[in-house]
Formats: C-alpha cells, sequence, structure tokens
C-alpha cells in the first residue's frame, strides 16, 4: 500500500474546497463558447480612454452577467426549504488571486447590473489592493482560522455555517460568510495559469446559478464572411447548477453572453452612453 504523506502549509482555499466536497453527485451542466475579441479589445482602448479606468475582460463579463439575470430573474434563484426563491439583485462575485495563485479569495459586487463599467474596475481594483496589501481583516482572519482547522473539523464546521448563513439568513461575520455571500452568479479568469480550456467546479457552499471562466486569450482562425482571418479569440467556460439552471436556460445564457461580448457598447449604462456619444461626435485632433 502507498505510503501517502500530509501537504504542508495547505491554503485556506484547499482547506475549504476538502471540507466541502466528497464524491461527484452535484447536479451540473457544461457549456462553452468562443467570442471574437477585436470588438471587445477596440471598445476597452476607447473606454479606458474617456473615462480613464482599465478595464479587463473580467470587468466585461461580470457585467454581462448581472445584465443577464436581470433578464432572466429565474437564473438568479436560491434552493430554500420552501422551494426555489428568486435574490432581489443581480449580485456578482469576482474571484481573486489573493498572490501568486496559491489562495483564492473574492468579492461580490451588489446590483452589477445597475453598476457602470467604472464602477466595478475601481471597487475591484481597491479590493484586490487591500487583500494583497494585508489591509481586509476579514480575508486575513478568516483565511487563517481555516488554515489551522484539521480536515476533520472544517467539513462540519463549513455545512453548519453555510446552513447557518443560507438557509437560516444569519449574518455570521466575524466566524463565517454573511447571507448570501456569492450572489447569482461567479466570474473567475484562469487565463493567468494558462489553461485554454477548464470548467470550474461549483462551490456548494456559495449556491451561485452559476460559474464563467475566462481563458487565456489566444489568436484563431475565425471565419469573417467568406474569408478565415487571425483574429484574438476569449474562450468562456461555464458551470451550471442544474437544479436552477437547465441545458434551455443555459444555452440561452451562453447565446446572450457571447452578443453581449461581440457588441460591448450594450454593456454601457445610460449615463455612459451620453458620454461616449459625445466623445465619438468630438473632433479629431489635430496631426502634428
Amino acid at each position: 500500500m502507498p505510503r501517502f504523506t500530509s501537504l504542508k502549509s495547505p491554503s485556506a482555499f484547499r482547506v475549504l474546497a476538502a471540507a466541502s466536497w466528497r464524491a461527484p453527485n452535484d447536479p451540473t451542466v457544461l457549456g462553452m463558447i468562443d467570442v471574437d475579441y477585436s470588438a471587445a479589445a477596440a471598445f476597452i482602448a476607447r473606454y479606458d480612454a474617456v473615462f480613464g479606468t482599465h478595464l479587463t475582460p473580467t470587468h466585461l463579463v461580470g457585467r454581462a452577467a448581472g445584465l443577464l439575470m436581470r433578464r432572466h430573474p429565474e437564473a438568479n434563484a436560491v434552493i430554500r426549504f420552501s422551494g426555489i426563491k428568486l435574490r432581489p439583485g443581480a449580485d456578482v462575485f469576482f474571484m481573486v488571486d489573493s498572490g501568486e495563485g496559491h489562495n483564492l479569495t473574492g468579492r461580490k459586487l451588489d446590483a452589477v447590473d445597475a453598476l457602470s463599467l467604472g464602477d466595478i474596475e475601481r471597487s475591484l481594483r481597491a479590493s484586490v489592493n487591500d487583500i494583497r496589501a494585508g489591509n481586509d481583516a476579514t480575508f486575513g482572519a478568516g483565511h487563517a482560522r481555516l488554515r489551522r482547522t484539521p480536515l476533520w473539523l472544517a467539513r462540519p464546521v463549513a455545512k453548519l455555517m453555510s446552513f447557518l448563513a443560507n438557509r437560516l439568513g444569519l449574518d455570521m461575520r466575524p466566524m463565517g460568510p454573511p447571507p448570501d455571500a456569492f450572489g447569482g452568479a461567479i466570474v473567475t479568469s484562469l487565463a493567468r495559469f494558462g489553461f485554454e480550456t477548464g470548467f470550474p467546479a461549483l462551490v456548494p457552499f456559495a449556491e451561485a446559478g452559476f460559474i464563467v471562466a475566462l481563458m487565456e486569450l489566444r489568436d484563431m482562425p475565425w471565419v469573417v464572411g467568406d474569408r478565415v482571418e487571425p483574429r484574438p479569440v476569449l474562450r468562456l467556460c461555464c458551470t451550471t447548477d442544474h437544479r436552477i439552471v437547465d441545458g434551455y436556460l443555459g444555452g440561452r445564457l451562453l447565446k446572450e453572453l457571447k452578443a453581449l461580448l461581440s457588441d460591448p457598447e450594450q454593456l454601457l449604462t445610460e449615463e455612459e452612453c451620453t458620454i461616449w456619444a459625445k466623445d465619438a461626435d468630438a473632433p479629431a485632433p489635430a496631426s502634428a
């Protein structure tokens, strides 16, 4: 019989993951789309110039997820004792790498369907800076406790905290998560890890209806009219909770997500649209 050795100093995420999942038996549906990123790249360059931001594909996908939950409230639901309940807001959880890919955490932004892309970018940038600088007390304390918790104890504790926060709606801070800490959708990027295709696992205690993962942006052959051209292509992999998002609804979400990213001006708020239009009408600067 092989002799196994203990993993030294496991991250808090590894402890929590090991405590949460047993043998795979949860209902999931997997889906994938490729998006021609040419329009999104041009859009981001112009948006950053107009609004002074530093957008990434993650911001666009997160904003799109919020709009999709507003369009399809049935995808923004949770399972409760009395049945399937709809969330009051389109909240999105953005996964954050707290340092060199070894420890993952994140931030939930409320009512993303009402936020501008600039609001999303600034909020996430501030959160990431606080976490990586060690200025986020909740993140630091929670992860330190998890790393000290033995696996046999972490599993029942995670289930208890999830029950108290998600089923009973109790605010468990600072011991555990607040109610509905992850919202209806999770957005994460696997690009920096070099993934071409990868489907994230549903997190049982998160209770999000779907997770969208961004892959590495690559140049690929793309059919344009009657020609094949090299285009930057963004692959998006989606995992859904089949209890909430079935195959039909999941297909609609992916199709509409692709449409939003292919024409990203649809992601602008009304206020942004006004500024965007004024910028388009401004005369071009004189050449030197």
